[in-house]
């Protein structure tokens, strides 16, 4: 019995057998990211360690916890970012398995380039982000604070810039 990922069956599949093998492709995604996050969880205090480098070039000011959680919730962020760059090779993999099947076969050529190229832009974002937006707008941020204000930071609020940033590029 031919399954909906053979590609002469995926070609003439109804509706809801698409819907049905996009939810498979996700759902494998989905479990590659959290075994990745949780392998990752291990490695969080050194992830965060190393997130504070461009705030601690600028202000020797130490972070701030506000809430029992926080510590928590920020090491839980910052190992779904870094299962998320770890499983995004597979992600873009399952994306191309999922649309393949509807190209050309002169179109399918591009699943090397695809993938190679979007995990490399992605994690090169996260990467530009990180050694060259953040340094900058940090100093320029601290340059705009007047004398009579010192800056006090929340480890919530500084993690999720910074995650938001690597994100966003």
């Amino acid at each position: 019995m031919a399954t909906p990922t053979d590609t002469s069956q995926q070609k003439n599949m109804a509706f809801m057998q698409h819907l049905e093998e996009l939810r498979r492709r996700l759902f494998y995604c989905s479990i590659v990211l959290l075994i990745s996050a949780l392998l990752c969880w291990n490695w969080a205090p050194l992830f965060f360690n190393y997130l504070l480098l461009p705030l601690q070039k600028v202000t020797t000011a130490p972070l701030i916890v506000l809430t029992p959680l926080e510590m928590f919730v920020t090491y839980l962020k910052l190992a779904i970012l870094v299962g998320s760059l770890i499983t995004s090779p597979f992600a873009l993999l399952q994306l191309w398995l999922f649309v393949a099947p509807g190209l050309h076969q002169h179109e399918r050529r591009f699943i090397m380039p695809f993938i190679i190229l979007g995990s490399i832009l992605f994690i090169g974002g996260a990467a530009f982000a990180f050694y060259g937006v953040m340094p900058i707008g940090f100093d320029y941020l601290q340059t705009l604070l007047p004398s009579t204000v010192q800056a006090t930071y929340s480890v919530e609020s500084y993690m999720s810039l910074v995650v938001q940033m690597m994100w966003a590029f």
